[in-house]
């Protein structure tokens, strides 16, 4: 599980931690509907908050796509992804991309042509809608 991407973990239900105190029930709620359950551990508060069926249908529509890709062109596509999003910044360029060319080759040993593959999975997750080409070299996490 570690390995799928976040745009692809779809939550129904999910159990929030915070610092501090906890909202009180006059508190406005902030796009979720909060679920009867709520504990205190360690100066923390857990919430579990239902995620609205709106939101849930959206992140669904988006990753959908997905399912057109054959499994291991998938496995490319969100080997590919993961690399991208641990670089921990919305803009980025194809060679940054790159950089991840030796974890991809132990990913995929198989492949070659590690580099025109990761050039190509950018193309696919353009395609979906997962990332944004912006020019030619740079593209953007939506």
């Amino acid at each position: 599980m570690n390995r799928v991407p976040a745009e692809a973990r779809i939550f129904l239900v999910r159990t929030i931690t915070s610092q501090g105190r906890a909202r009180s029930p006059s508190e406005p709620r902030r796009g979720a509907e909060t679920a009867p359950y709520q504990s205190r551990g360690e100066g923390n508060i857990f919430r579990t908050v239902i995620i609205p069926p709106e939101e849930v249908r959206e992140k669904f529509r988006r990753v959908k796509p997905l399912k057109e890709i054959s499994v291991t062109q998938r496995g490319w596509t969100l080997d590919v992804l993961n690399a991208i999003r641990r670089l921990g910044k919305t803009d980025f360029t194809t060679a940054a991309a790159y950089a991840f060319e030796r974890e991809l080759e132990k990913l995929h040993p198989d492949n070659r042509h590690v580099r025109d593959k990761i050039r190509q999975q950018l193309q696919v997750l353009r395609d979906m809608g997962l990332l944004l080409h912006i020019e030619r070299g740079l593209w953007r996490l939506p």
